[in-house]
Order: C-alpha cells, then structure tokens, then sequence
C-alpha cells in the first residue's frame, strides 16, 4: 500500500490526511478508517489511495450518500447531523457499532474533511470505540488547524 503514496506530492492538506490516515491504520494494523464527510471528498480522495483497510464514510447528507455508492471500497452510512465534535464522535461510534462494523474496544483510524463549525475538521486520529475521548482522540489528533497555529 505505501508504493500508491511514496513519490506522489501535490501539496493539498486533503492528500496529506488521506496518505496520514492510510499510514496510521497500517501501522496500527485496524480493520477500518472512519471518515466524517459532508460532501464525500475525503472519502473518495482516500478511496484512490487503495488502503486495505475498510473506508466507512459517515454523512447527514442523502446525496453525500448516493456519490459514495459508486466510489471503489466506500462504504457511507447515513447519520444524524451533529453540533460538536464530541456528539458527532459519539454518534459515529453507536452508528458503528448498531450497524455491526466495529465493536466496543476496537482501535479505529477517524478522519475529517471540513466539517462546518466542528474542532474535528481536517484531522486524523487514533479512536478507541467505547474508550474515554481524551484517551482516543486528542493525544492523536493531526489537525490542519494546530499546523496553522
């Protein structure tokens, strides 16, 4: 998986979550990589990249959902539209779970594209389902916005 990457630079923050996201759940050896999505473009720009692991794209968006249908190894799931970062971690872990694609102390990769209003957005992490949120999340966290500062 790491030849798609090595060698392909194109300076956008979106390939560099994606290529981050890809290498995290190689090393951490996971079953999946989460990825909250608006629009789906995060999902089908991680989708090119080919991981082996399980792309399961999160969206409140019914036509996000019918894009990502069509892309290569995504899998979207409809959920409900969130208002903090802590909710929508929340409600992705129990869409995860109820719909029995991860499973309670499972490490999983989480990523974000922009998410309107959300501290989640342009991130990747480590996420431990059913764990403490300052245990799974921000210790890990590789955020387009800590860059800036």
């Amino acid at each position: 998986m790491m030849t798609k990457i090595m060698g392909r630079q194109t300076g956008r923050v979106s390939r560099a979550l994606c290529e981050a996201a890809a290498f995290a759940a190689d090393e951490m050896n996971t079953r999946m990589i989460a990825v909250f999505t608006e629009s789906g473009l995060m999902a089908r720009r991680l989708s090119a990249l080919r991981p082996r692991q399980r792309i399961v794209a999160m969206t409140s968006s019914r036509a996000a959902i019918n894009e990502l249908n069509l892309i290569w190894g995504v899998e979207p799931l409809l959920m409900t539209e969130s208002k903090s970062t802590e909710e929508i971690l929340k409600l992705g872990e129990k869409t995860l779970v109820d719909s029995g694609l991860a499973s309670q102390g499972e490490m999983i990769v989480v990523m974000a594209g922009r998410l309107s209003g959300l501290g989640l957005s342009s991130s990747v992490s480590l996420y431990k389902i059913g764990g403490e949120m300052d245990d799974s999340l921000h210790q890990s966290t590789v955020s387009d916005q800590e860059r800036r500062a």
